[in-house]
């Protein structure tokens, strides 16, 4: 450990240090950024040398990564805790930046003096006292960390602290001290699975809490209406046990805060799609919407539905939507929509069928190449359980037999648009079955077992005589090893981290929920805060895309993903750009299929005119994939070729006049890396890739590309312009990026 300042016997508090080192790390690199702008007064206003320029570049890096994160752990203690990390590790690596810090004060007493807060003998009691003086003068200013202007931060800290020491050695001694404090607090390998930070949402702000409500009253009317046991003399062999399909995606909302500028959303109307079964073939269930109205009254003239609802779900037109409204304890008839899907969808297949049929050959669902929809699956259900939880809806009936896809003859499944099979009958009494069970709340249970399920890709297997709980623990604590030993596959911390808030009664008693009463509210807290915020944080950092526009967004990038690249097509847009060829190119944020390539089950990129048992595999006599979703109004390369054409349209309208034609730009691509030789690219875009190099310690070829974002991103700047020259840097293999592997690309570039 590194020793305490001189004079200091005062013991060493994580908390205070932490906030310490957080509060002036800010005014540091003020001065690092003022002095490379060549306004160093500390130094009497010398020019600086080239290994002056390099230092503070450094120094800037390290500080950057250490701020960051430290910002992002609010509590060291807890999360050593956590990650099994003793106090002591913690402890030494605050020393170790602030020590560092501390010395780099001048020896002018008069000016520590001048600030007033030192005693009169010049020594403090505490540890590190020109670093606590500078953290009490920025606290006087009533601002701090990033709300702090860089202007008061600098008038602070430019008279009294010298960055740079003359001696090398010292200049060295204070890069050591600042990377090692980094490298310790951003290491991924300190990131356990069952580690996190308090949700930083408030459940009060949710703009959904009214949704479980209203969900349960609706219930309560289609029971009531639901009758077939009157003068109609119901048929329908399905009607004898009414169940329906309930839609956990159309009309919801999946945005986890208000708009913007609002603290409460006024929810006027909400709105549940259902499908209830008709008893016809080949068309087997009819496309239904129940609104539920928060005002008191009305529209006059509607007609009441009294028991009768099988007579009039058999009795709607085919090709329209059944609309019912909710209110005041019984329904009222609507006037239908059209329903232009009619017809398509007829076959459901539940998520059971899915996971024992879909060959992940003992891969975990997560890390195989849909992901991303798995995860929002996820996502989706513990939104849907934190909207029904101790309702009728689920009744501990969540299971992924009740989880279902709907499906047309010419379509596959969508698993991002699941539905819950339940039937509308009065319940027979509570079970007691949670007392014989660790586990007080079986639909937390039931979620967190189906989030297993997802995450490894196999049903969960109860043996006879076995609880269910303690099968899924097993599991998961399985799973969990095989995560931390995949470092080529990272999961994203939200996913365990749910799963575990379900499955550990430990982790539920933390939170109260093993009390026999427990308030329903006190419940939604817990599923929004533990399960449905860590899922949505994963959600939206893996598809780039707010929760809230989560299905729209999702939609967009597959209506304009480009998959395939038809000749024609090719040669008609090489014309308006110049020499470059075969490049289908997506247009959004995320990683788009290129024309020419795609993911082998190594992950690796390969060319689509590679060799298939003797079969030239082509891509562009695809329909689509199997989460392709609804067809699209324009094909792949035509909405491609639509936005480049837009695209150059908007670069005419800036003026191009102040740079020469023949100057070049040289810009670095810090991604997942090229891979150019599964790439059909041109000789005079090959000879513009000027350079490339690996920084991942466990991937040193920057030639292959595991994740295809890199090639993306690479090739659309080919594509894109003409006098830019690319050096390509990879700098992660997976979805998530390393601060100490990019500050690398900044050091050798320097």
């Amino acid at each position: 450990m590194a020793p305490l300042p001189q004079g200091s016997p005062v013991a060493c508090d994580i908390d205070d240090l932490h906030r310490l080192l957080c509060d002036v790390l800010h005014p540091f690199d003020v001065l690092s950024e003022h002095i490379l702008g060549g306004c160093d007064e500390a130094v009497s206003n010398s020019p600086l040398l080239e290994s002056d320029t390099l230092f503070y570049q450094k120094f800037r890096t390290q500080a950057y990564i250490l701020r960051d994160a430290l910002g992002r752990r609010r509590d060291l203690t807890r999360w050593g805790e956590k990650n099994d990390i003793s106090e002591e590790d913690i402890l030494h690596h605050l020393l170790l930046a602030l020590d560092e810090l501390e010395s780099r004060f001048l020896s002018r007493r008069r000016l520590i003096l001048s600030w007033g807060w030192a005693n009169p003998s010049g020594i403090s009691a505490e540890s590190y006292p020109k670093l606590r003086v500078l953290q009490k003068s920025l606290h006087v200013s009533g601002l701090m960390g990033s709300s702090l202007p860089d202007k008061i931060a600098l008038e602070k800290i430019i008279n009294v602290v010298q960055i740079a020491s003359k001696d090398p050695v010292k200049r060295q001694k204070t890069l050591n001290g600042l990377t090692q404090a980094a490298d310790f607090f951003s290491d991924p390998a300190f990131i356990n699975p069952d580690s996190h930070e308090d949700c930083p949402l408030r459940f009060e702000d949710y703009p959904y809490r009214h949704v479980r409500e209203v969900a349960s009253s609706t219930y309560d009317v289609l029971v009531q209406k639901w009758s077939c046991r009157t003068r109609l003399g119901c048929t329908i062999r399905s009607h004898a046990v009414p169940s329906v399909q309930l839609s956990l995606t159309a009309y919801r909302g999946f945005g986890l805060t208000p708009p913007p500028g609002k603290r409460k959303t006024s929810v006027p109307q909400t709105n549940f799609r259902l499908l209830f079964p008709t008893g016809r073939a080949p068309v087997a269930w009819q496309n239904s919407k129940i609104s539920v109205r928060n005002s008191r009254s009305r529209d006059p003239g509607l007609q009441e539905v009294l028991p009768d609802l099988c007579d009039k779900i058999t009795r709607v037109d085919g090709g329209l939507q059944l609309n019912m409204l909710a209110h005041e304890k019984t329904l009222w008839l609507l006037h239908p929509d059209y329903d232009m899907d009619f017809g398509r969808y007829t076959v459901f297949k539940d998520l059971n069928q899915l996971l024992r049929t879909h060959d992940f050959t003992a891969r975990s669902a997560i890390a195989a190449g849909e992901s991303k929809d798995w995860l929002i699956l996820s996502f989706i259900l513990a939104n849907s359980v934190l909207h029904l939880h101790h309702g009728p809806w689920l009744r501990s009936n969540l299971s992924s037999t009740s989880i279902c896809f709907l499906a047309s003859k010419d379509t596959e499944f969508d698993i991002t648009e699941p539905f819950l099979t339940t039937y509308c009958s009065a319940p027979n009494g509570d079970s007691l079955g949670t007392f014989q069970s660790p586990h007080r709340h079986p639909d937390i249970l039931s979620l967190g077992v189906l989030l297993l399920e997802i995450a490894s890709g196999a049903p969960l297997v109860v043996e006879d005589g076995l609880n269910q709980g303690y099968v899924a623990l097993q599991r998961f604590n399985t799973l969990k090893d095989a995560w931390r030993k995949n470092s080529q596959k990272p999961v994203p911390p939200g996913l365990p981290r749910a799963i575990k808030a379900c499955l550990e009664p430990e982790h539920m008693e933390q939170r109260g929920l093993h009390k026999k009463n427990v308030e329903a509210d006190t419940v939604s807290r817990y599923i929004f805060e533990e399960i449905v915020f860590p899922l949505g944080e994963a959600v939206s950092t893996a598809y780039d895309i707010r929760l809230e526009t989560l299905f729209e967004d999702m939609n967009l990038k597959r209506t304009i993903i480009s998959q395939v690249g038809k000749k024609a097509n090719t040669e008609r847009l090489d014309k308006s750009r110049g020499s470059s060829k075969n490049l289908g190119v997506g247009v959004g944020s995320n990683p788009a299929p290129l024309a020419s390539t795609t993911l082998d089950s190594k992950g690796d990129i390969k060319s689509h005119k590679e060799e298939d048992h003797g079969e030239s595999v082509d891509s562009s006599a695809d329909e689509g994939g199997r989460l392709d979703g609804q067809p699209d109004k324009l094909s792949p390369q035509e909405a491609t070729d639509k936005w480049f054409k837009k695209f150059q349209k908007l670069l005419s309208v800036f003026d191009m006049g102040r740079l020469p034609s023949d100057q070049r730009l040289k810009v670095a691509v810090l991604d997942t890396g090229l891979a150019s030789s599964s790439l059909d690219l041109s000789q005079d875009d090959h000879d513009r890739i000027r350079g490339r190099a690996s920084f991942i310690d466990n991937d040193p070829v920057a030639d292959k590309d595991k994740v295809g974002h890199g090639t993306h991103i690479a090739t659309t700047i080919l594509r894109l312009t003409r006098n830019v020259d690319l050096f390509i840097a990879k700098v992660t293999n997976s979805d998530r990026v390393l601060q100490k592997d990019v500050a690398k690309v900044g050091d050798q570039a320097l």
